[in-house]
């Protein structure tokens, strides 16, 4: 919730102090004086714009440049592309002990030796092809590429098991559309963000069991500041292309 207030603040008669009350998730508005507010025509629940234009049919191949791994530990990192299905990667150069698949982009195994191997990556579909120079670096300096994201064990404390992360790991496969986000707030309470990847409106849900969660939970909308009600097992929503749904979960006693 944002509140303007007209108050002179002691800046002189008729100013405006703005006011910002964001406890909803730790956030944080900071504004200059002589800013200006202008309200939004939409509800803040609709899209407010696709500004990315649409993926080209032919491949292109993103995300970093470089990845870092220390020797000998596995190596697992997928070749991200863009562009219609089905694709076939290729690797020209990959050093001794990693294997690519040629169908889903996955590069896996491990490499004993350090050092830094240069390897050509290559995507092709029916509508042409895209190459890129990838670089793996095999020392001890890991974060070469700042994490953007990433599936955090830690929301299940010390209760996390094998299933919660084997469930959490297959929902992330079975889509590339969509991401969830999650954080354990202070007071017990859970904040999730349902993120909708595509350009298309599309449902993206969360178990609650994948959040060490039983039973009925108790829903507010944090863009709305709205209860939405009770729900079992498990939470769902629409949300437009390039689109987030900002949730938070109030665990129920049992």
């Amino acid at each position: 919730m944002v509140g303007i207030d007209d108050e002179s603040g002691g800046r002189g008669k008729g100013s405006v102090f703005f006011r910002v009350y964001a406890d909803w998730c730790d956030a944080v508005f900071t504004l200059q004086d002589g800013a200006v507010l202008t309200p939004s025509d939409k509800p803040l629940t609709q899209q407010q714009g696709i500004l990315t234009p649409p993926a080209p049919d032919i491949p292109r191949i993103n995300g970093p440049r470089i990845f870092g791994v220390r020797p000998g530990n596995p190596v697992l990192f997928t070749v991200p592309a863009t562009g219609n299905r089905p694709m076939t990667f290729t690797a020209q150069n990959l050093p001794k002990g990693l294997a690519l698949d040629s169908q889903s982009g996955e590069i896996t195994g491990s490499v004993d030796q350090p050092g830094s191997y240069s390897v050509s990556l290559t995507v092709q579909n029916d509508h042409g092809e895209n190459q890129r120079e990838w670089r793996l670096v095999v020392g001890d300096k890991i974060a070469l590429t700042p994490p953007m994201g990433w599936n955090s064990w830690n929301c299940f404390a010390h209760a996390v098991t094998d299933k919660h992360i084997r469930q959490a790991a297959d929902a992330m496969v079975k889509t590339d559309t969509q991401e969830v986000w999650v954080k354990k707030m202070e007071n017990g309470s859970i904040v999730v963000g349902l993120v909708n990847c595509s350009f298309l409106t599309d449902s993206v849900s969360i178990d609650f069991e994948c959040l060490g969660l039983k039973g009925q939970q108790r829903v507010r909308d944090l863009w709305r500041q709205q209860d939405e009600g009770i729900f079992d097992t498990r939470y769902q929503a629409e949300v437009f292309g390039h689109g987030v749904k900002l949730i938070r979960i109030f665990p129920q006693l049992h």
